[in-house]
């Protein structure tokens, strides 16, 4: 999880609207999950509540050994535990981001998209973004494999 939208260097939205995978309606993204409480859901609203708890090894554990994670608040990848572990520890060490999803869906690439409503403050907690972005989990043998943000133009390494 992770910041996009207007804000600090690296987090931008300029491609959400050339995006097809962006939508405010998550509905378009592909195949609504109607069954909320499948595993892939429990999964990510596990890895959702650990973020936002920032307990850092629940959140792992979510995760495959090798995930591959994007930073959009940074911007670029990064690969296993130890570097998200990082990433995360130096992202909250500069902003206070909230991510709560709203609706998860499967796109035509098997991915499970989130509706995510994200809400990033600085540390004295002034409200610097709030906004619908939309993320998207790779799961492979129960755990995550790969994260992106779907409304950023880039691709994993």
């Amino acid at each position: 999880m992770s910041a996009a939208g207007s804000g600090p260097p690296g987090i931008g939205n300029a491609n959400r609207a050339a995006n097809p995978c962006f939508s405010s309606d998550a509905s378009n993204l592909g195949i609504f999950m109607p069954d909320q409480s499948s595993p892939e859901v429990r999964l990510l609203r596990a890895a959702y509540a650990a973020f936002n708890a920032r307990d850092i090894d629940a959140a792992l554990a979510t995760m495959s050994p090798n995930v591959v994670w994007q930073m959009a608040f940074k911007g670029g990848f990064v690969r296993g535990h130890e570097d998200i572990r990082a990433y995360w520890t130096q992202q909250w060490s500069e902003i206070d981001p909230h991510v709560e999803p709203v609706s998860f869906n499967t796109a035509a690439d098997g991915s499970t998209v989130v509706e995510v409503r994200q809400t990033v403050r600085d540390l004295v907690g002034t409200i610097l973004l709030d906004e619908t972005v939309i993320h998207a989990f790779h799961i492979e043998g129960g755990q995550i494999a790969r994260f992106e943000v779907r409304s950023v133009g880039s691709s994993p390494p």
